[in-house]
């Protein structure tokens, strides 16, 4: 059975200057914090998310705080982005880093990786009536809900081009998608898929 394995790490875009990292004052020349521009996943729940409140939080938030305070780095959070927006702006240069994002040789040609730091197998979500266990190999001709810029959308076209592919906007909607029958399954982590089924109220999904 294949699953994709997504891992989180730290990117860092090529053309960065490694420098930088360890002399947070060279980037200005002097001794002010240096401001490091943020492209963050908004709806990837407790790894990565838009809290309540407005503010970068999850996993990634904790980890970069503890960067921060050890390297002297600011990490300024680029909100009101969806993920694919996010990634477009990388990759225009208008965002500096990354820090939670899975690797590809596609993504390897746009972007130097520092990691992984974290490791987040994929799970097939299925509904629970799906007969036997959900795998991408038994997808063919189905319709699988996948987020928009995400690395499984490059997966699915280059090793699963039988597969159908819905569009999403975030693992939530995917997870939404599923449920109402619109799709047959999505991929996402389990802790992404625990906290995201609670949230919701989904009682009708099975992992795997």
């Amino acid at each position: 059975m294949c699953r994709p394995a997504v891992a989180v790490l730290i990117s860092l875009l090529l053309g960065w200057i490694p420098g930088v990292l360890a002399d947070p004052a060279a980037a200005s020349g002097s001794g002010s914090q240096t401001v490091v521009r943020l492209g963050i996943d908004p709806s990837f729940p407790p790894v990565e998310f838009v809290d309540a409140q407005g503010r970068h939080a999850g996993l990634v938030a904790d980890y970069l705080a503890l960067l921060s305070q050890r390297s002297g780095l600011r990490f300024e959070p680029q909100l009101g982005l969806s993920w694919e927006a996010a990634y477009r702006r990388g990759l225009s240069g208008e965002i500096d880093v990354f820090a939670s994002v899975a690797r590809t040789p596609e993504r390897e040609n746009d972007f130097s990786f520092i990691g992984p730091y974290l490791t987040l197998p994929s799970l097939v979500i299925t509904r629970r009536d799906y007969p036997g266990i959900g795998t991408l190999e038994r997808l063919g001709g189905e319709t699988l809900a996948v987020v928009a810029g995400y690395a499984e959308v490059d997966l699915i076209r280059r090793h699963y081009p039988e597969i159908r592919m819905l569009r999403v906007a975030s693992v939530a909607e995917g997870l939404k998608a599923v449920a109402r029958g619109e799709a047959t399954a999505t991929l996402t982590g389990q802790a992404v898929y625990l906290h995201e089924m609670q949230r919701l109220g989904l009682s009708n999904l099975k992992a795997g």
